[in-house]
């Protein structure tokens, strides 16, 4: 009866010692991809601190200390789309569909829906 049960504790033992040693290797993974994480977070700020200091804008531009934004009126057209309108002014080599949600956030516009004869304010560069 003894020997039963010594056995019967020997294998709970190693059962306790096994779920440890799981433990603690899902713990060190854990770390690892904590650890992972910061350095990507860390290197992603780094590359866009230094974006900033080169003077790269949102639209993959190239911002000098004389350019302005100034937002420009423009009047809606039968047929005009938020993307055409952002086609138009949208500097060479930038990324329309930012520039689109661009204009729609400075406009308040939900959704894409613009209607003919309304004025919207088109954010350009004045240089």
């Amino acid at each position: 009866m003894q020997a039963e049960r010594a056995v019967v504790v020997m294998d709970a033992k190693k059962r306790i010692k096994s779920r440890r040693r799981r433990l603690a290797q899902a713990r060190s993974a854990m770390a690892v991809r904590r650890l992972r994480t910061a350095v990507t977070v860390i290197a992603v700020c780094g590359v866009m601190g230094l974006a900033g200091i080169m003077g790269v804008d949102a639209f993959g531009g190239k911002a000098t200390a004389a350019d302005e934004i100034v937002n420009l009126p423009v009047t809606v057209h039968a047929g005009d789309t938020l993307w055409s309108i952002a086609a138009n002014y949208a500097e060479d080599g930038s990324d329309v569909r930012a520039y689109v949600r661009e204009i729609a956030a400075l406009n308040e516009i939900k959704g894409n829906t613009i209607y003919a004869g309304h004025i919207i304010l088109v954010p350009v560069v004045k240089s």
